[in-house]
């Protein structure tokens, strides 16, 4: 919606991510601005992602079987919400992983031009994919047997990764270069790691932090599955060091570590997801190894099993409990299609776009949580819902901004000379930050409320308008 309204990242909006995926969401909100089609997409890049992967399994084994198809739709549904950054950036990362061991098993000089044109379009949806790929690939290269014509080899992979790199420096030239250095590369590799909490518990915690066993299978299982990407990459160049392509799968190994590297900083299921996924053609292709057909049945039940049921379950009891279970809420507002939301949250929804129609009326408006000791994120749902963009450049707040002082002093400057309303919602907050923080203070020196309910309220800048309006 930003993108849409002439908003750049970087300088408009403050954003972690490359540029691509806001541009083609923009493109798909000009379609619809229902949420029915970025869902669509998302699953069909999915299926896309389980198809490469697969294929990369037939590469490196030469066998027509479907378990990574499979087992990677299951690993991908159990966590897939709507099109992201990364179900993207992992698509066009796939294709230029693929033309790479094309390279390395061929020999076909035209392999780098195609791998180092996907790597350049996954520049710009996940610029951390594109250079997990990048540096295996380009030291691949320069250790690689066939050292004929090297120079012009590594020329050709700079050449095609030319048009990505003009995008940055075109977006540099507007935006600033500063701004994106410090948004891509400064904050994720300083902040992330200080300020995100590790949600996979160890074995021997699991059941200290379960309410129940279920739960217990869980943590558990997520406790397990942290540690299957570097033990598979590990265990891969063991086994397949002194085969005949080996430098096929050391460079496959050493993608799955890279990969590995955001789900030890981002922490959660999601960031592991595109190790995890990695790891799924060398798991397979280790079981395929297996000599004695007993064995190899039998590690495929297990890795079946390890791998699937629970996945399964939770995406089960998911159904059971938004489409079965529960009985939809109904609602005029047309944003809130196919978005499956508890009764009470409809209703608040509903609450806030009547205040917006009747109240703030396309005003600007920014939607935070009520304890803003620990605001972490705003409500962005809330922006989506009512159809009006942000007009602050920090709209979605991740850990390491909102406890910066830094940060929470432009925050309020910008609030106080940019916005007419505050909306603050009755949020538990993922992450609760340092009670010392002055920003309700400040907030409530140059606003007054307007409404003040359990769930919402809405604040009013005393600046905008006169004292006796506000009341």
């Amino acid at each position: 919606m930003r993108v849409l309204d002439g908003d750049l990242p970087y300088s408009d909006f403050w954003t972690i991510y490359a540029p691509g995926t806001y541009y083609l969401s923009a493109f798909l909100q000009l379609l619809t601005t229902q949420i029915w089609l970025q869902k669509f997409i998302a699953i069909v890049v999915t299926f896309i992602v389980a198809i490469q992967l697969n294929s990369i399994y037939r590469l490196l084994t030469h066998k027509r079987q479907y378990y990574v198809f499979i087992a990677a739709i299951i690993l991908s549904g159990f966590g897939l919400k709507y099109l992201n950054a990364s179900s993207l950036g992992l698509m066009f990362a796939l294709t230029g992983i693929y033309y790479g061991l094309k390279y390395f098993k061929t020999s076909d000089n035209r392999m780098i031009l195609k791998s180092g044109l996907s790597i350049g379009i996954t520049a710009l949806f996940r610029h951390d994919f594109a250079f997990y790929i990048f540096v295996p690939f380009l030291l691949s290269l320069l250790f690689d047997v066939n050292k004929k014509n090297l120079l012009n080899k590594i020329i050709a992979l700079f050449k095609v990764l030319l048009p990505a790199i003009l995008v940055f420096i075109l977006l540099g030239i507007f935006t600033g270069f500063n701004n994106i250095f410090d948004q891509l590369v400064v904050f994720p590799l300083t902040k992330f790691s200080s300020t995100r909490s590790l949600p996979f518990p160890l074995l021997w915690e699991a059941r200290a932090i379960s309410d129940s066993m279920s739960n217990y299978f869980y943590n558990a299982w997520i406790s397990i599955m942290f540690l299957v990407p570097p033990i598979i990459a590990i265990a891969n160049y063991i086994i397949f060091r002194k085969h005949n392509y080996a430098s096929l799968y050391i460079f496959y190994g050493l993608l799955v570590l890279l990969f590995f590297n955001q789900a030890l900083n981002r922490s959660d299921y999601s960031h592991l997801l595109p190790a995890l996924l990695l790891a799924l053609p060398l798991v397979y292709s280790i079981i395929a190894s297996v000599n004695t057909k007993f064995y190899r049945v039998v590690a495929l039940g297990l890795s079946a099993v390890f791998f699937l049921i629970i996945p399964i379950g939770k995406k089960l009891n998911y159904a059971k409990k938004n489409y079965i279970s529960k009985v939809d809420s109904s609602s005029t507002i047309p944003t809130l299609n196919f978005i499956h939301l508890e009764e009470s949250l409809v209703q608040r929804y509903d609450f806030i776009k009547e205040v917006e129609s009747n109240i703030i009326k396309g005003g600007n408006t920014f939607i935070g949580l009520k304890d803003m000791s620990s605001i972490e994120i705003n409500d962005v749902l809330s922006y989506y819902i009512l159809g009006i963009k942000p007009n602050t450049k920090y709209h979605e707040l991740h850990p390491g901004i909102a406890d910066n002082k830094y940060y929470q002093s432009e925050l309020l400057e910008q609030l106080i000379t940019q916005n007419q309303y505050v909306i603050l919602l009755d949020i538990k907050p993922l992450v609760v930050l340092d009670k010392n923080t002055d920003f309700n203070e400040k907030l409530d020196q140059f606003y007054s409320y307007v409404i003040k309910t359990p769930s919402i309220d809405l604040l009013i800048n005393k600046n905008a308008y006169p004292k006796k309006d506000a009341r």
